[in-house]
């Protein structure tokens, strides 16, 4: 039985955060080549589901049928609570209740496993398979994969080395010269006048196309406080 590969476009499926690049990215490849089916407005029809995408920066498509079995996959900073002070974040149990026309919704962007439950309805995220950086989360993360069959949701543990074994020297060098990064960064932001009545991370995506920030720092931003740059 074949299977279908399906995933959405995420910040960093996104060559400069413009959407008109990502047909030129590996993602965008993969599915030109046919690898990878990229869910979009229009529903993927399999399996009695009706799966639709959302990408990073779009607004989630309603679906044609609210009586269908509608799922979502999304790249949007949805999760169960703050990471970090001021972190502009979709409460994950308010997306749920505010997307009642989905019975499951599938989420990325936010590197941490959650799932909520109610009513027989779903929010999910798996968390990482890949435990790349050292943070206090991902040296006690279980990197697993979850299986839904129409009701519930069962976990999967993926076999795994403890996080000591897994995350290296490396990697705690490279989590710290991304602090160093943010540092740099936001001592040249210092004598920047901001927008007022405009969010933070809004200023910062400002800041960045101004004073053409080397992709470098573009990086390391988008991964730590989200947000769009603007094009």
């Amino acid at each position: 039985m074949p299977i279908t590969v399906g995933c959405v476009f995420g910040q960093h499926d996104t060559y400069m955060y413009s959407e008109s690049t990502r047909i030129n990215t590996t993602l965008g490849e993969l599915g030109a080549a046919g690898l990878v089916h990229i869910f979009g407005e229009k529903a993927w029809m399999g399996g009695g589901y009706c799966i639709y995408g959302c990408h990073y920066g779009q607004e989630p498509p309603m679906p044609k049928s609210k009586d269908s079995h509608n799922v979502l996959v999304i790249h949007a900073p949805i999760a169960k609570k703050a990471l970090w002070h001021d972190h502009e974040y979709m409460d994950a149990e308010k997306y749920l209740d505010e997307h009642k026309e989905y019975k499951l919704i599938l989420c990325g962007d936010i590197h941490q496993q959650f799932h909520i439950e109610k009513k027989g309805r779903h929010i999910v995220n798996t968390g990482p398979l890949m435990r790349r950086s050292a943070t206090t989360y991902n040296f006690k993360h279980k990197p697993s994969i979850a299986i839904y069959d129409g009701e519930d949701i069962e976990w999967i543990i993926v076999p795994h080395e403890s996080g000591e074994r897994v995350l290296s020297r490396e990697h705690i060098e490279s989590e710290q010269n991304k602090i160093e990064i943010l540092d740099d960064f936001i001592f040249d932001m210092k004598s920047v006048k901001v927008d007022e009545g405009v969010s933070l991370v809004d200023n910062i995506w400002k800041f960045v196309k101004e004073n053409k920030v080397e992709q470098g720092v573009v990086d390391v931003l988008a991964e730590t406080i989200g947000g769009k740059q603007h094009e």
